[in-house]
């Protein structure tokens, strides 16, 4: 249910921006999923990407409410911040040239599940460092991983594998970190 709910988050929403047929197919919740389950990867993952999310759904089922409040706030806080610092159409999806992924660039109209998972996640994990006078900044550093060969190389094939999952993460997790 709480996952539903973040789903329908306006800010989210408008980032996402899918067509009728993956909102349909609940694409949006899927991407709420997936940003809660790859930010708690445990040892034990497998590189089986449906398998992981609904053995993490089934996890959580009995949260309680206070686990619950916390991961609404991070969702929230994590979403306002990347709404802020990279407009919809540019947030989560790849740059139509790599060279040049700017907030003047092009990007795909196409969410990509790799990017969204990444950004979402080194976002939460930096929410600490960031605030309204770095907001720019924070858009910036997330176009400027694109340039990063071992950062682009984890977003399109094999993107389940957990390899790819912890090297994308840290990758822009310590980008972040280091300059905000």
């Amino acid at each position: 249910e709480l996952i539903k709910n973040l789903a329908k988050n306006h800010q989210f929403r408008e980032l996402i921006a899918l067509d009728e047929p993956s909102s349909k197919s609940m694409k949006d919740v899927e991407l709420v999923l997936r940003f809660f389950a790859f930010s708690e990867l445990p040892d034990s993952y497998g590189d089986s990407y449906s398998e992981y999310l609904n053995e993490y759904m089934n996890s959580k089922r009995k949260c309680q409410p206070e686990e619950l409040k916390g991961m609404t706030d991070i969702f929230e806080r994590t979403v306002t911040a990347i709404y802020a610092a990279l407009p919809p159409g540019k947030a989560f999806r790849r740059p139509r040239i790599r060279s040049k992924a700017s907030l003047d660039g092009t990007f795909s109209h196409l969410i990509n599940g790799a990017i969204f998972e990444v950004q979402m996640i080194a976002v939460s994990k930096n929410l600490k460092k960031i605030n309204t006078k770095n907001k720019k900044r924070l858009g910036n550093l997330l176009l400027s991983a694109f340039s990063l060969t071992n950062f682009w190389e984890c977003l399109f094939q094999g993107t389940a594998q957990k390899r790819k999952i912890i090297q994308r993460t840290n990758i822009l997790t310590k980008l972040l970190s280091s300059k905000l």
